[in-house]
């Protein structure tokens, strides 16, 4: 399998003012990236360009609030 750079590279570099604000989402945006990639076919999420992207992630981001908010009203 070739190494795919445009997978490993970061719009906001870590060491910078913005990246040490981001740093403590970064782990669990990854990991709700990760499951949503893999819930799909091909790992891949189905949308073209960003707002396609933007739009998915959008859903997937309310549906979670919603199981969330759902949850913590029974209990």
């Amino acid at each position: 399998m070739k190494f795919n750079r445009t997978e490993h590279l970061r719009q906001v570099p870590p060491f910078t003012l913005l990246g040490g604000r981001l740093k403590g989402f970064r782990q669990d945006s990854e990991s709700s990236n990760c499951t949503l990639d893999y819930s799909h076919r091909d790992n891949r999420l189905p949308a073209y360009g960003a707002d396609g992207a933007l739009l998915i992630y959008i859903g997937y981001a309310w549906m979670i609030n919603s199981i969330t908010l759902a949850t913590s009203r029974q209990a």
